[in-house]
């Protein structure tokens, strides 16, 4: 290997990867599965290496993985960069990562981004964290997330001096004689810029005045944008850079509160990967905004290695949202999720014992906290996998497969894996969701929508056949649909009597599990607009009205800026609970946030708001590790190698002892303890004298209230 890794050197310095240009094949490089070497013309190289992926719903990106351990020592504040060639089919995605190549495979860079059939370079790099020893660092290209060929072309892996401090003269990107342009929206022109006028009634990307930069920005620089603003209503607009085009990549998301008084707004960002000339932008949203906006004199520069910190930026997260509403909501916890618990202690003869020492642990709430999670977590073998259980065990009760119980294959039978892991699931005690059993459009279904309609209903009630009744009652609910409000190509299609005929169905196929309608934009309404709101009403109004057996409603929660404020969550709530009358779970929660003391807080406020409300009976985050969540903008709770994050600590505290009950008190003269107890499992245990007993038991809503021990 160290004479491959000299060779590699001596034809292209700049690399330390192995056989980087492919012109040996696989040679130096490992492929998992396997993978072959095919030609290529019409580009400077002529080798790929192309993969088959095929994943099953189980998989895990890394499943499909072509990959080289770097055999040099890199020292902590080493800047590396990668690139490499890749395409694939349109259905394809893959990530590119710079990471350790074991442990808890801490990243230094990552990018993902959707294939198209022509060759894209991708670039990441990315500041050494800590010093590495050879072969302790690896460069690899994941793609097990979609099925269809990718190629991979050459790559390489080389280390960059620090970029230099332009911070005292930046290199002008974009400004001066820079035009803001109109996306779906009008702008009026200002002395040096542009008016926005909106009514708030459209998605805060619906309407954005777009700054294209015509330069590129390299992975190793910060870009600084500079402009001012005024809104004589105070309106909130988004600032965003991007990538151009889908997938729509970020590197930055900022909200900006705006005043009535012209404001200067200094904001940047160290770029992840590098982007070509004209591949990126900087996009002020608007689509929110009801009043009027103006921004002016917009710049956005090269600043080189400036430390973000030293640019004497704008602090622009949102206000702390309103507290008012927290000491009703208390008052409401302390009213319906607890219960009053009376004990007596007696001996075999009957008689009553005072003095003894009893002990209520709590060991299961009643309400449902859940999480997310991958079958390849459940089923996994690593420490990282046991370590993942490890916390299930400790901080959850509810489980939903994140995509393994998805409709995947034209035969709708559920893999081998969401079995296994939903049998793990029921011996470990926890109660499982069925996510989900239709997703009525093309990019979520295994059929083309090209088919007739009645081919179409024919593979829907097969695949409702194979789903519902599949695991009988160990899963408590399925979400039967999901999403009807914006995938409706197969309502379309098929019929939309055939939406609530869907119910109908399962419930006959498999009376003893409840039946949700599963979806988004609903209570996140300050992200959304109220005509969300309304045709989510209409579709669950639609299954009520035609008699459909719908048990529970699923509101997501993936909360993004502008935050909901939790007061008006709460005003939903009750608006769908008079409404509908319906148990409400709330099924995929989760918030992105790069500032951990704004995602703690606004995670512990929506939290408490929801277990506050009497309807609301489950709180499902769609995942908590950075190892294994969908989201990349800051919505875990752990990262990688387990470490906290303050929203994680936070969480735990609610569950493990704020709304959990731990007491300890003696008997009275009639041999009676008497607490007001949270909900749920307990182990009791009573000494006296030398003698334990320990017993389980359970408090429950409208359950029995009194529990007698013997003690012999």
């Amino acid at each position: 290997m160290t004479s491959l890794l000299l060779a590699a050197i001596l034809v292209n310095p700049s690399s330390i990867l192995v056989n980087g240009n492919l012109a040996q094949g696989l040679q130096g490089w490992a492929a998992t599965p396997k993978a072959e070497v095919v030609s290529v013309s019409g580009q400077a190289f002529t080798q790929a290496i192309r993969f088959d992926v095929q994943p099953s719903a189980a998989n895990q990106p890394w499943s499909y993985e072509l990959k080289q351990l770097l055999n040099q020592p890199l020292k902590k504040g080493d800047w590396v960069q990668g690139e490499v060639w890749l395409r694939g089919d349109a259905s394809t995605r893959a990530a590119v990562v710079l990471q350790e190549s074991s442990g808890s495979f801490i990243s230094i860079g990552r990018r993902e981004i959707d294939l198209t059939d022509g060759w894209q370079k991708v670039s990441i790099g990315g500041s050494v964290p800590r010093s590495y020893r050879p072969g302790e660092t690896q460069f690899a290209v994941h793609m097990g997330y979609r099925s269809g060929k990718v190629d991979i072309g050459p790559a390489t892996v080389s280390l960059r001096p620090a970029p230099a401090d332009l911070s005292q003269r930046p290199v002008t990107l974009f400004g001066e004689k820079g035009e803001l342009k109109a996306h779906q929206c009008t702008l009026e022109p200002i002395p040096g810029g542009v008016r926005y006028r909106g009514k708030g009634d459209v998605r805060m990307w619906d309407h954005q005045a777009i700054a294209e930069i015509a330069s590129p920005l390299s992975v190793q620089n910060t870009t600084l944008i500079q402009f001012q603003a005024r809104s004589p209503e105070s309106q909130r607009i988004n600032v965003v850079l991007e990538l151009n085009r889908e997938p729509w990549t970020k590197e930055l998301t900022r909200l900006v509160i705006l005043t009535p008084e012209w404001k200067t707004y200094r904001l940047a960002v160290r770029m992840g990967r590098d982007y070509a000339a004209n591949e990126a932008a900087v996009k002020f949203q608007t689509g929110l905004v009801n009043g009027s906006v103006e921004i002016r004199n917009v710049s956005i520069s090269n600043v080189g290695g400036a430390p973000v910190e030293k640019l004497q930026l704008t602090k622009v997260f949102e206000p702390p949202t309103s507290d008012e509403w927290i000491p009703a909501a208390q008052a409401r916890i302390e009213r319906i999720r607890k219960g009053d618990w009376s004990i007596q202690v007696v001996d075999s003869a009957g008689k009553a014992i005072s003095g003894a020492t009893v002990e209520l642990e709590q060991t299961r709430h009643a309400f449902r906290f859940g999480t997310a999670v991958p079958a390849s977590r459940i089923l996994g073998t690593t420490p990282d996998d046991e370590k993942f259980r490890t916390l299930l065990k400790q901080n959850f009760n509810t489980l939903t497969l994140e995509n393994d119980l998805k409709w995947n294959s034209l035969d709708g039978k559920i893999p081998d894996e969401a079995r296994r892991a939903t049998a793990w699931m029921r011996a470990n005690g926890f109660r499982s969701r069925g996510h989900n059993a239709v997703w009525g459009s093309q990019q979520y279904l295994p059929v083309s929508l090209e088919l007739p309609a009645e081919e179409l209903w024919r593979l829907v009630q097969q695949r409702i056949r194979e789903a519902i009744p599949a695991f009988g009652t160990e899963l408590y609910v399925w979400d039967v649909v999901n999403e009807a409000v914006t995938e409706t190509g197969l309502w379309d299609k098929i019929g939309w009597d055939k939406f609530p005929e869907v119910y109908r169905m399962a419930r006959q196929l498999n009376p003893g599990v409840k039946l949700a309608y599963n979806d988004f934009d609903n209570i996140e309404i300050a992200q959304a607009t109220p005509q969300r709101l309304q045709q989510f009403y209409a579709r669950v109004q639609q299954l009520l009205d035609s008699g459909a057996p719908l048990d529970i409603i699923g509101l997501q929660g993936h909360f993004y800026r502008p935050k909901t404020e939790p007061a008006k969550v709460l005003q939903i709530l009750d608006e769908m609970q008079e409404k509908f009358k319906l148990p409400i779970e709330i099924t995929e929660l989760d918030f992105g946030s790069d500032d951990d003391a704004e995602q703690a807080d606004y995670l512990v406020d929506l939290v408490t708001a929801f277990f506050s409300h009497p309807s609301v009976e489950a709180i499902i985050l769609w995942g908590f590790y950075e190892g294994n969540h969908w989201r990349t903008d800051g919505a875990h709770l752990l990262q990688r190698g387990f470490q906290p994050r303050p929203a994680w600590n936070q969480f735990t505290q609610l569950l493990q002892q704020k709304w959990k009950t731990r007491v300890k008190s003696e008997t009275s003269q009639e041999g009676l303890v008497r607490h007001r107890a949270f909900f749920g499992d307990y182990t009791v245990r009573v000494r006296h004298q030398g003698r334990t007993v320990t017993v389980d038991a359970s408090l429950t809503r409208g359950g029995p209230s009194k529990l007698k021990v013997v003690l012999p």
